[in-house]
């Protein structure tokens, strides 16, 4: 369960910036494409944390992680849904791509001599 606290609270934290940034509240959400407000937020997600949330509703997680849930967690998990239905975006090939990303970078790093031991 510990990886899904650290997945919802970057979750969370993502989903009160895009609240910030639209100057809106939680109850004015659906004026908003959903759609496109999951997509937003996927795409700053990082890899583990989308693994994480893919990994729980393949396992069939979701009704013991759902009461680590804040308000904000449960209407992504909701967009999740309603992506698993109609496939706007493609979950495993967005974390493989971000994936091949951070490989990449840490290949640059690794060549540069510039990089962290302890990720290692």
């Amino acid at each position: 369960m510990k990886k899904y606290i650290s997945a919802f609270n970057e979750i969370d934290l993502l989903m009160e910036g895009l609240f910030e940034r639209l100057n809106i509240g939680i109850g004015e959400i659906n004026a908003y494409p959903s759609e496109d407000m999951f997509r937003i937020i996927v795409n700053k997600t990082e890899v583990e944390s989308l693994k994480s949330i893919n990994e729980m509703f393949a396992k069939n997680y979701f009704s013991e992680a759902h009461r680590l849930m804040s308000q904000n967690v449960y209407i992504f998990v909701n967009w999740w849904c309603d992506n698993l239905d109609f496939m706007s975006v493609d979950i495993p090939s967005l974390i493989a791509s971000k994936e091949k990303e951070l490989i990449i970078s840490n290949a640059g790093k690794l060549r540069s001599g510039n990089f962290d031991k302890k990720r290692l």
